[in-house]
């Protein structure tokens, strides 16, 4: 009896990891085509770029071609560097 019930549980566990691999592939369909996919498809009809990296930099900002600032140095000894602020 007990090698029975085992072997309908092995079973059940094949065909409930079937079931939820089906289940997971069509959600993540749903997922795409309706969620990911319009808004790919508005972004390219669009033709708007989300950051403007063309556009001159902004007063006081480095000119050397990148959008970095620069950070302050600051002194490093034992006691400062215990301190992460």
């Amino acid at each position: 009896m007990l090698g029975l019930m085992k072997r309908i549980w092995k079973a059940w566990k094949r065909v409930a990891l079937g079931l939820i691999t089906f289940q997971n592939g069509v959600f993540l369909m749903v997922v795409f085509v309706f969620g990911i996919g319009p808004v790919a498809l508005f972004r390219k009809l669009s033709r708007k770029k989300l950051l403007d990296t063309t556009s001159a930099p902004a007063e006081g900002w480095s000119t050397a071609g990148t959008w970095w600032e620069p950070l302050p140095s600051r002194k490093v000894d034992a006691n400062s560097a215990q301190r992460p602020y």
